[in-house]
């Protein structure tokens, strides 16, 4: 994750904010020390056949079947 500030790319993890579609992360970053926040989803890959799937698209066991 590049800092807005510098585009550092190394960054810490200060706080994490679990929500029911993403997780909000504030981050602080090793160069500048300045403060950001971030947004993230948790994706799975399905392989060639399906690709990138938001966790929570596909039970996991169908997607244990496809593999």
């Amino acid at each position: 994750m590049n800092c807005p500030h510098c585009g550092n790319p190394e960054s810490r993890v200060d706080e994490t904010r679990p929500g029911p579609e993403f997780d909000r992360r504030v981050r602080f970053c090793r160069s500048c020390g300045k403060k950001f926040q971030t947004i993230e989803r948790v994706a799975v890959y399905g392989g060639r056949a399906i690709g990138y799937l938001e966790a929570g698209d596909m039970p996991l066991q169908e997607l244990k079947d496809v593999a």
